[in-house]
């Protein structure tokens, strides 16, 4: 090493060995620590860039974050040296192998969807843990130039220069604009962040990731970056996880971390749309008030509640076992003790009228036996249809009719227009009712009520 770089001693602590980067307050170093030896990345803080002492709160406020972290993908926190005599600050931290996702874009093009999504794995781990935090962090700058990968594609986020945690968001009334324009949510260019603006940053990352491209090169519709056509071989579900996590509105994304990573590792089962509700036939002619029918039918089915009743598996009871019971009830008093009088009345032998009753009893129980079996197997081979109804008309004081018009998703997955008269019980669902039927043969089984 030269006596020049040798000289470079930041802080009276850290040998520079080479330069990493500038930006608005300073520079940044890979420096060896002369303590432990070790190799470290340190940020520094000139007055002499800075024009807001706000600046000197971020540098504060990053150390202080960094100090109690404790995340393997989170470089640790060494020390920091404060603006007491000269005017520049130092923070350093454990130097991160490896090269930003920026710069991988840059040299090798856009990323696979399989490296997309772990890359969406591995920061959403991160930002569960920062939300886990008391109170949450919120880095407000996800962006590909601020997460490393190293040689295995282990991911690293640094830079927790623009970071603020709720609670003081909720103080202050707001906050410093801070953030990356093209990777920052809405609601931060007007001071304010929140979990969910993290979720929009990386959302925005991995848009930048799978296209090539930065999010402010492609086209706008809504707010919506349109990134479909630049990556056309992104399966539906990373997609519509894509879309969602950079949702204009904060409170269309995902609630938090959690939940997009739940989302990412077991995504709903896709299921073929209904098409062309608007084809349902009109049932104005029949009941006036529900020509709305296509309308709601199509806004039931966009909310979670219906997918939740998708899965849903509703108890069936064995209504031929009741059916065999009863029957044998009734039956057996009705016809055996006349018959078993009439016998008993004739001239025949006492063991003859015992043989004969026996008979009969065996016959009228095999009958019995026969076509409760029968019946089983073929109710058992009905399948169970769940449809999304309108309950359109009262029929009686003991329940209603049901539906005019609906969708009907069959045993195969498959979804079609569906005619039909049903009853259900009034607990059930009451007239106008919009949900999901559970229907086997002509029995409804139960309802989930989506909207009223």
């Amino acid at each position: 090493m030269g006596e020049q770089e040798t000289a470079t001693i930041l802080g009276d602590r850290f040998r520079v060995e080479e330069h990493l980067g500038s930006g608005s307050f300073g520079n940044t170093y890979a420096a060896v620590d002369t303590v432990s030896g070790e190799r470290v990345a340190v940020k520094e803080l000139d007055l002499s860039h800075v024009d807001d002492w706000k600046a000197i709160d971020l540098f504060e406020r990053e150390a202080k974050t960094l100090e109690r972290l404790d995340h393997p993908r989170i470089p640790d926190y060494v020390d920091f040296i404060p603006l007491e005599s000269g005017d520049t600050a130092y923070l350093a931290q454990e130097l991160a192998p490896g090269s930003t996702l920026r710069q991988l874009v840059r040299a090798q093009g856009p990323f696979s969807e399989a490296r997309a999504r772990h890359v969406a794995g591995q920061m959403l781990d991160i930002l569960v843990y920062l939300d886990s935090r008391r109170p949450p962090v919120i880095h407000r700058d996800i962006k590909p130039g601020n997460i490393l990968a190293d040689s295995q594609d282990d991911l690293y986020l640094v830079d927790f220069g623009s970071v603020v945690d709720a609670a003081r968001q909720m103080t202050s009334g707001g906050s410093t604009v801070a953030g990356t324009f093209g990777y920052m949510a809405p609601e931060q260019l007007h001071g304010t962040a929140t979990t969910a603006s993290d979720l929009y940053g990386l959302g925005m990352t991995l848009i930048h990731l799978v296209t090539g491209k930065s999010p402010t090169e492609l086209p706008k519709s809504r707010l919506r970056v349109q990134f479909r056509d630049a990556a056309p071989a992104l399966s539906e579900p990373f997609a519509r996880l894509i879309e969602k996590l950079v949702e204009p509105a904060a409170e269309d994304r995902f609630s938090g971390p959690k939940d997009a990573l739940r989302y990412l590792r077991n995504p709903p089962r896709e299921k073929p749309q209904p098409q062309d509700l608007s084809q349902i036939p009109d049932s104005s002619s029949l009941v006036p008030q529900t020509s709305n029918v296509p309308a709601r039918l199509e806004r039931a089915m966009q909310q979670p509640l219906y997918e939740q009743a998708l899965q849903y598996e509703p108890e069936i009871p064995d209504h031929n076992k009741t059916m065999l019971i009863t029957l044998m009830a009734v039956t057996l008093p009705t016809l055996g003790v006349p018959a078993l009088i009439a016998l008993m009345l004739s001239e025949l032998p006492m063991l003859l009228i015992l043989v004969v009753t026996g008979l009969a009893m065996a016959c009228l129980l095999a009958v019995g036996v026969g076509g409760y079996l029968w019946l089983g197997r073929k109710h058992a081979n009905e399948p169970l249809h769940r449809v999304v109804s309108m309950i359109v008309d009262t029929s009686g004081n003991d329940g209603v009719t049901f539906p005019i018009d609906a969708v009907i998703e069959t045993a195969d997955g498959t979804r079609k227009r569906f005619r039909c008269h049903h009853v259900v019980q009034q607990r059930m669902a009451a007239a106008g009712d919009v949900g999901v039927a559970y229907i086997k043969g002509q029995t409804i089984y139960d309802f989930i009520r989506i909207e009223a």
